[in-house]
């Protein structure tokens, strides 16, 4: 529910709500139980009146909608609880979903005995939830150590017991997984990461390699906004009017994908001294919307001077021809 205190705050105003609901209402439940947003409700007074009821509660506030579930062959699930009625008694029952299977890890399954124990704690814990209340288990030391090993019968079932002695808790994962083995369905969405990338000019073989740390796109929108504001401090802008040559928008590629400032920088730095690149120069600085510090460079340079700066700690390279 997002925030640790939503439910919480929840629980405040559904109490709140309820109270106001029910004491103005025409027609009272017998039963009112309600678990944060689930209410199991016993209703004594014909359907009709139930349906008012229900447009009754929808009418209080303007962001609050119930719904409504009815018995069904004197049976009406609540949480993971079967509720059923039987010669005017309650009587209740696991609840299963339609879709459920009966499928459960194979206990020949090549996993750790722990994790096959878990899924049969998984089937039990709601049926010791139906019957007398057991002892809790002593809470374990909060600053015990924990340490993720992938399981290999035979092996790291010793590793874990030598750990154990030391007061280590072990947790073992699979080896291999179904899903390392299958290739990702989805299509992989272009310029959508953070990085290095590069921009060919359409007549020449100039390129543009610059860095960013947001997504790719967006500072590519921005090559073209200044390019159709023409704003002189752009780079590309510069080369599309001292050539007329058109820059090529569609050959933005990325060349590396990096989130660390420092080593995205140094790689562009080092892309550019290995590319012929006509259009980079120190525009970040003086042609950035977001003022981005991580996409800033150095003061632009004279374009009648040649340059050709060595990186250096907070610098970009430039090549003007």
């Amino acid at each position: 529910m997002g925030s640790s205190l939503s439910p919480v705050v929840t629980n405040l105003f559904m109490t709140y709500f309820e109270q106001s609901a029910l004491q103005n209402a025409t027609f009272k439940p017998k039963l009112w139980l309600r678990y944060v947003d689930g209410i199991f409700v016993i209703w004594s007074h014909g359907e009709v009146h139930l349906m008012d009821f229900l447009d009754y509660l929808n009418s209080k506030h303007n962001r609050i909608r119930f719904t409504i579930e009815l018995e069904e062959n004197n049976k009406l699930p609540f949480l993971d609880v079967l509720v059923t009625k039987s010669q005017n008694r309650l009587r209740h029952a696991v609840y299963r979903k339609p879709t459920h299977t009966n499928r459960y890890l194979n206990a020949r399954s090549h996993h750790h005995p722990t994790q096959i124990q878990g899924v049969a704690n998984t089937i039990e814990k709601p049926l010791l939830r139906q019957t007398t209340t057991h002892p809790q288990p002593p809470p374990t030391s909060e600053n015990r150590k924990t340490t993720y090993l992938p399981y290999i019968k035979g092996t790291m079932d010793r590793i874990g017991r030598i750990l154990r002695k030391h007061d280590i808790l072990t947790t073992y994962t699979p080896h291999i997984t179904i899903g390392a083995s299958l290739r990702n369905p989805k299509d992989k969405v272009k310029l959508e990461n953070q990085g290095v990338y590069s921009i060919s000019c359409g007549a020449c073989q100039a390129k543009y390699v610059g860095q960013t740390n947001r997504k790719m796109s967006a500072r590519l929108n921005e090559h073209k906004l200044s390019i159709k504001n023409k704003q002189m401090t752009s780079a590309l802008f510069q080369h599309h009017i001292n050539t007329g040559h058109k820059i090529n928008f569609d050959s933005c590629k990325q060349i590396a994908n990096i989130n660390h400032f420092k080593t995205r920088t140094w790689k562009s730095l080092l892309k550019k001294d290995t590319t012929h690149n006509a259009t980079n120069n120190a525009e970040h600085r003086n042609n950035n919307s977001t003022h981005n510090p991580e996409e800033a460079g150095p003061t632009p340079p004279n374009p009648e001077r040649r340059y050709n700066l060595r990186p250096r700690r907070g610098l970009n390279t430039v090549n003007n021809i």
